[in-house]
């Protein structure tokens, strides 16, 4: 099962290149997933993305289920507002989408066997429902957030303005726990896995596999159909006096980063104006001025050089360029004798340069990042130094004043990219690492075994004890007698206490009984239905990558960490004090237990208590694996929290109350839509949340 989050994605003429986030990742995943289709040791493959309908974008995207051949499917999953959205904008609703695809998962009757995840956004959700479900993760970074910080800080950019502009404090984290937990990281090229994964504290060069995407030999390798051909000849008509000369061409998403300025002021250069064109393919667009600041901008100023230079005869620049003609493109370049441009700052990979490798185009390159591999392997272009035109454009005139160099570049790229850039063989690389993960995986421990006493329950009501539950004995009385007159219901409980202290509690306070309970920060769990039973599959499903002994000889010379009591210790649990403790505790913390290769979830409640916990620990992550366990839909869970060690289980499609008397740690869920803040405390506030969802009457 593939995860890939932003961007416009569809099956039938996909729209690569309408902005930033519809690019190369969207043609690498959609090309991965057809391969995948047509290979014979693959039963099934999905795609999960975004749901989306907006009178701006096609219905295509808002289309639940699209087939793409008998074996693979696009799924789409609703994520935040329906509209289309930048990937900036779309962190504060992922929990909403995991929720979304442990729904479809549970209606599939099966679970997949392996989480591929690409990109950040998509890591972090593959990552939670790894917690919950048992399943590996595959991840492709595709772009990497500390490796962009550093190149916009290098430009100049100040951090704060780089994290608030990109999300982009967000975005690193959730990398650094997606490397975490990834059974396996895929790396487009040695440059990518030597320069940037290496700034991650979670690098381990053992679970990274170096595997270059392929390329569609079908579509490029082979020449192209006499229609579209004549299509792409009348649209280069409207901008070429000689559409005969040499193509220099460039096709690439308008970004900054794609230096396609560069590419005209190579072009500008006298020699080169005079004896070739330049057809650049930037993208689809419809009017300049509705484009996003930064395309908006740097489309203006490929309009201002190309008038600078009085260019006009000699640049080709359409507003649309369909795949197949795109495609088209490197041939006709290939048989005018022209070149691909690649003169990026950086590319993970440069997979136009393979494309132009397969259609026999040599190419003209910056080197950049992945770019370096594609020149070593196919041994079809030069490097050069963008930032320097006029030399650029003397060894460009060199190369195709040369036919034998050039002839020999063009066969070269063509028996390179076969032999070793097709999807076929990253397809090989790739099922050989796969199928020892698979091989090795313990058998996930959820079951759909819905407990007999749950028969007639349609719902799950789960609240925290401390603050929560506690406090106000006539609203707990009001609320015992709605959970014993109401089979539909099933109560729990889910606190940072331990079982012995959870039920003392709960005496002490003449709670009605629990028919389960997630205790100890949601490292245990016990079942109630007559005799109390822990739950033996969610001990297993946390041993995962554990080492309780290593964490606390670390954490022991921390000196503003102070253990707390031995009762609040568990197998599963590793608890201290610290003062004002928040966010950068947390992130303290997760980052010394990384550099001493250790992993684990760190959680902060009430600003003094912090919880050292296994990765696949939390209240939200026992209580999904509950819901799958027993086939309880999510959107039928009512929870009820007053803390940050509460926040994930208050997420998502749940029916989340906060109740009055809550920490600052939640105001972060004030915007949810699927999250009550109550004005009432403790458990008046739990049943002011059931009125307003509609599960009891406001005289009850």
């Amino acid at each position: 099962m593939h995860i890939s989050i932003h961007g416009l994605f569809r099956g039938t003429d996909p729209e690569v290149g309408t902005d930033v986030d519809t690019g190369g990742q969207v043609r690498y995943v959609l090309d991965l997933i057809e391969a995948m289709g047509s290979h014979r040791n693959i039963r099934k493959v999905d795609l999960l993305t975004r749901k989306i309908t907006d009178a701006r974008v096609a219905s295509d995207y808002g289309v639940d289920l699209e087939a793409l051949s008998p074996k693979v499917s696009i799924r789409r999953i609703p994520c935040g507002p329906s509209r289309y959205m930048r990937k900036e904008l779309l962190w504060p609703h992922l929990s909403e989408f995991t929720d979304g695809a442990l729904a479809m998962i549970r209606e599939q009757g099966e679970l997949p066997d392996i989480l591929h995840a690409h990109y950040a956004d998509a890591g972090l959700v593959a990552v939670r429902l790894s917690k919950a479900l048992g399943i590996p993760v595959v991840f492709t970074g595709h772009s990497l957030g500390r490796f962009k910080l550093a190149n916009l800080m290098a430009r100049g950019m100040e951090r704060e303005k780089a994290n608030q502009t990109f999300n982009l404090t967000e975005r690193i984290e959730a990398e650094e726990e997606t490397i975490e937990n990834a059974a396996l990281v895929v790396a487009s090229s040695k440059n990518e896995e030597r320069e940037q994964y290496r700034l991650y504290d979670h690098y381990e060069r053992k679970r990274i596999m170096v595997n270059p995407p392929g390329c569609d030999l079908a579509k490029f390798g082979e020449k192209p159909g006499k229609a579209v051909n004549q299509a792409l000849q009348k649209t280069l008509a409207r901008f070429l006096d000689d559409p005969a000369k040499p193509a220099l061409i460039m096709l690439a998403r308008p970004d900054p980063q794609k230096n396609i300025l560069a590419a005209i002021e190579t072009f500008a250069e006298a020699g080169l104006r005079d004896m070739c064109n330049l057809v650049l393919f930037l993208g689809a667009r419809d009017d300049i001025r509705e484009l996003e600041p930064a395309q908006k901008k740097l489309l203006q100023d490929v309009l201002y050089l190309i008038d600078r230079y009085d260019l006009y005869g000699s640049v080709a620049y359409p507003k649309t360029n369909p795949p197949e003609m795109a495609a088209a493109l490197f041939h006709y370049a290939a048989r005018s004798g022209g070149a691909l441009l690649g003169l990026s700052r950086h590319e993970n990979f440069g997979l136009t340069l393979v494309e132009a490798a397969t259609a026999g185009l040599p190419v003209v390159t910056s080197g950049a990042g992945g770019m370096s591999d594609i020149l070593d392997i196919c041994k079809n272009g030069i490097v050069v130094d963008p930032d320097n035109p006029a030399e650029t454009a003397g060894r460009v005139h060199e190369l195709l004043l040369d036919p034998t160099r050039w002839k020999q570049m063009a066969e070269s790229g063509k028996a390179a990219s076969r032999a070793n850039l097709t999807w076929k063989s990253h397809l090989d690389r790739y099922l050989g690492e796969v199928r020892e993960i698979v091989r090795a995986q313990v058998t996930p421990e959820v079951r759909i075994t819905q407990p007999k006493p749950l028969s007639k329950s349609t719902r799950l009501l789960i609240c925290d004890i401390d603050d929560t539950l506690t406090g106000d004995r006539d609203a707990i009385s009001r609320l015992n007698r709605i959970i014993a007159q109401r089979d539909d219901i099933t109560f729990g409980i889910s606190t940072g206490r331990n079982l012995e202290g959870a039920m003392e509690t709960l005496q002490s306070w003449s709670v009605i009984e629990p028919q389960f309970l997630i205790t100890s920060v949601g490292t245990e769990i016990h079942t109630n239905f007559g005799e109390l039973i822990p739950n033996g599959r969610w001990s297993r499903h946390l041993q995962f990558r554990w080492s309780p002994q290593r964490a606390r000889d670390v954490l022991g010379k921390v000196p503003w960490l102070r253990p707390q009591e031995g009762e609040a210790q568990a197998r599963f649990k590793i608890s201290y004090y610290c003062e004002d403790a928040d966010a950068t505790t947390i992130a303290n913390v997760k980052t010394l237990l990384r550099k001493n290769g250790l992993q684990a979830r760190v959680v902060v409640s009430r600003n003094y208590c912090v919880d050292v916990l296994p990765v696949r620990a939390s209240k939200g992550h026992a209580l999904r694996f509950l819901a799958a366990q027993w086939s309880i839909d999510l959107s039928n869970i009512f929870t009820a929290g007053d803390s940050g060690n509460d926040l994930d289980m208050l997420r998502g499609l749940v029916k989340a109350t906060v109740v009055g008397n809550h920490s600052g740690e939640l105001e972060m869920l004030r915007d949810d839509p699927n999250t009550w803040f109550s004005s009432r405390n403790s458990a008046a506030g739990i049943l002011d949340g059931l009125v307003h969802y509609g599960l009891i009457a406001p005289t009850q």
